[in-house]
């Protein structure tokens, strides 16, 4: 919670309660990146995106580890507060931005993923595993380096 009350202090003031409910229960902040891309122009590379992916990624694989049962409901629970906490606290007023890192730390995620990496065949696990790891150097060195990765 101490985010939410931090990032009160940056951007445009409060909306009203009413636009706020609205836009979050129609999962605007989700959906309107993709009708409008940074200044107007879509494309696939944004890093604006990769915040909304990422969160409806998050919610599959807590719905799917839930359904299947991977999951219990001590599990389930946290996830779904973990994801429901930035989303109504901040996704209408910073357009999902971060939510890409809000997600990345929900730790029963990670529980679903490898229950699907270990019914998959090793070579396809080894290499799914082997691009993550890429990818993790990657974002953490252009973060280091003063990128906006975020």
């Amino acid at each position: 919670m101490a985010f939410a009350k931090t990032q009160e202090h940056w951007g445009s003031p409060a909306p009203s309660l009413i636009d706020k409910a609205i836009s979050l229960l129609s999962y605007e902040p989700i959906w309107r990146i993709f009708l409008r891309g940074p200044d107007g122009v879509w494309s696939v590379f944004s890093w604006e995106l990769v915040n909304p992916t990422y969160f409806v990624a998050s919610v599959a694989l807590v719905v799917l580890g839930a359904w299947h049962g991977w999951l219990n409901a001590y599990e389930t629970s946290l996830a779904a507060t973990l994801l429901l906490i930035p989303y109504l606290t901040r996704a209408y007023e910073m357009n999902m931005a971060s939510s890409a890192r809000f997600a990345a730390v929900i730790f029963p995620i990670y529980l679903v993923l490898g229950e699907i990496l270990a019914r998959l065949p090793p070579v396809v696990s080894s290499a799914l595993l082997g691009i993550s790891a890429f990818l993790l150097g990657a974002f953490s060195a252009l973060f280091a380096g003063g990128y906006p990765v975020f």
